[in-house]
């Protein structure tokens, strides 16, 4: 009787415990302000802060440094979920984030990062029952969109293993089997389609097609982002990407034939990608076009270029500002502010002509403003032309290093142009006392052999020499670039397009000669400017006193290297690889070693001259 009298009291006692300790959470709960929600406006003007519980939130600030930022600790707190991060559409703020900051007591911290301390200054708090208003109405809004309106493809995305291995709903793109393949049946398509939609949240769904003679305007729902076109071969054709998107009906599928005889096809590539493939003798000749909503893409040869279907197609914008923003050694922003929505196209030459921007309805800013725009590591001014057939447009073409990524960005209101220029590798840092360096050019290379006798190709000994050359240059603090590190096709076009941008001091290009006459041997060193000349004289004094071969004296040429660069520049010419004892010689590890010696140290001695001027 007691056992069973003690078991009573004893769930007795568990049972009032147990109500006890709920009343008590309850009561705690009661208490608590439970943040729920934590909501930026999409103008980037306000956030706030929601939840429940404690009708009278308090709460501290503080401000540190170092970077800028305004902590808020909500007492008496409990954050429902896991710690957040959350964008603000603001060009002020660089994040916010909130978290459990401790449960002893409880409270919850809010950290906003600013840009500068000016910033935090400008921010005011407030309470409001169950909300903290942030309000940021002093700072200025990002009305730039996320997602890039245009960027550089990567290499490995057009090899022609990948454009020819489309999945079976892309239409074929050889044209000569146009009429031999057999196309999936409607209904597989239509299938294929609904389930990338299904699985995938796109960017944009591409809805609607129009054709106008060769002219094509493709449409659909929420924001375009296309890479660089890309001009292949057999057939001779233009293909690019439109990124995270998809077709909405497999009629969109079908391939256009337009009225000049060309062939405009569109293929869902994968989940992720639409695909845009034009065959044509003249890929040169198209534009692609993207309107100022975002949500058109206009495709059609430049002669042929309308924009009737545009909205603000008749709008005539000018300059606001042009801004120059230097992030990083590698990364500089060009951001273009315009009174009017921008109707423009954008191109990227590697190598030859950098950046070609098309304003159709944006016209020229005035000099001075371009003038005192600063230079970066990536931005070397902007030069200009006039767009035939459009007198209120602008062609800005922009210089670019070799190695810069380029990628667009517009803002919704498609009055401010974004444009990044992103080096690969870091800018080099010039480390000579001299104004830049030497850019140093191995002749011809890849494909391009340059003189062959007995089984020796000029372009495997000039890269041996001007690698030397290169040594011997770091040696004395002088940086130094090559148009070529290895066996690899660059054309003329492109050596003296990576000498202009990268503005040197010098071009020094190096060959091996030949003749049809055997006999003939020597030295020989050409330059085509004024300009020139000391640099010649300087670089083939060296040869002459340091190689055992004939001078063949300094000759002017036309050579297109040598006529094409802005800076002092020659060819020097070592030896003739036609001629049997000369070639024995340029051979051996002696005469390679002499001939780069001689060129470095007369390279060396045009520099110290022209800073002792």
């Amino acid at each position: 009787m007691k056992k069973i009298t003690a078991k009573f009291l004893l769930g007795i006692f568990s049972v009032f415990l147990l109500i006890n300790l709920c009343f008590c959470t309850s009561v705690s709960a009661k208490s608590h302000f439970v943040i729920k929600q934590i909501i930026p406006d999409s103008a980037g003007k306000l956030i706030l802060v929601t939840g429940t519980g404690n009708q009278d939130v308090e709460f501290k600030t503080i401000k540190l440094s170092n970077p800028d930022r305004l902590v808020v600790d909500i007492n008496n707190a409990m954050l429902l979920g896991s710690k957040k991060s959350i964008n603000i559409n603001n060009e002020d703020i660089k994040d916010l984030r909130i978290a459990q900051f401790s449960s002893d007591p409880d409270i919850v911290r809010l950290v906003l990062t600013a840009n500068t301390n000016d910033v935090l200054k400008k921010i005011k708090i407030r309470k409001n029952q169950n909300t903290i208003l942030l309000d940021l109405n002093e700072l200025k809004p990002t009305n730039i969109a996320e997602t890039p309106l245009y960027k550089d493809r990567e290499i490995s995305e057009y090899s022609e293993e990948n454009i020819t291995a489309q999945k079976e709903i892309l239409v074929n793109l050889d044209i000569n089997k146009i009429n031999t393949a057999k196309d999936p049946s409607e209904q597989e398509k239509e299938a294929l389609i609904k389930s990338l939609q299904d699985k995938i949240d796109h960017n944009l769904v591409l809805k609607k097609v129009k054709h106008f003679g060769n002219r094509v305007i493709i449409s659909g729902t929420g924001i375009l982002s296309i890479t660089e076109p890309m001009i292949l071969e057999n057939p001779k054709r233009l293909a690019f990407d439109i990124h995270d998107s998809t077709v909405k009906s497999s009629e969109l599928l079908q391939p256009i034939s337009l009225r000049n005889g060309d062939f405009l096809r569109i293929g869902q590539f994968d989940n992720n990608t639409v695909r845009i493939v034009i065959e044509t003798p003249k890929p040169e000749t198209y534009k692609t076009i993207i309107s100022p909503d975002m949500q058109s893409l206009l495709i059609a040869p430049e002669n042929e270029v309308s924009f009737l279907e545009f909205p603000d197609s008749d709008s005539i914008g000018e300059i606001r500002d042009i801004k120059i923003i230097n992030q990083d050694k590698k990364t500089t922003k060009i951001v273009i502010i315009s009174a009017k929505p921008l109707i423009h196209n954008l191109k990227h030459n590697n190598f030859a002509d950098g950046l070609c921007l098309d304003f159709y309805n944006l016209k020229q800013p005035k000099k001075e403003v371009i003038y005192n725009l600063p230079r970066t590591g990536q931005f070397h001014g902007i030069n200009f032309e006039g767009i035939e057939r459009y007198p209120n447009g602008s062609r800005w073409l922009f210089p670019l290093n070799r190695t810069t990524k380029v990628q667009s960005k517009l803002s919704l209101d498609a009055r401010v142009l974004e444009i990044t220029l992103k080096d690969v590798m870091p800018v080099s840092s010039w480390r000579s006392n001299y104004k830049l360096g030497v850019v140093l050019d191995a002749g011809h290379g890849g494909q391009e052999p340059g003189a062959i006798r007995a089984g020796n190709y000029e372009k495997n000994i000039t890269i041996d020499i001007t690698q030397r050359v290169k040594t011997y240059l770091k040696q004395a603090g002088i940086n130094v670039i090559m148009t070529r590190e290895e066996d690899e096709t660059v054309s003329l076009k492109q050596r003296a397009a990576i000498t202009n941008t990268e503005d040197p001091d010098v071009f020094v290009s190096i060959h091996i000669n030949s003749s049809e006459n055997l006999g003939v041997r020597g030295l020989e060193t050409y330059y085509y400017t004024p300009q020139s000349k000391a640099l010649a004289q300087s670089v083939h004094a060296k040869m002459v006193n340091n190689i055992n071969s004939p001078d063949r004296g300094i000759r002017t040429a036309r050579f297109y290297v040598i006529r094409n660069t802005a800076v002092p520049a020659i060819l020097a010419e070592v030896g003739y690889l036609s001629n049997d004892s000369e070639r024995y010689s340029i051979l051996t590890e002696e005469r390679k070693d002499a001939t780069a010696r001689a060129i470095a140290n007369g390279i060396i001695n045009y520099l110290k001259s022209k800073k002792s001027r």
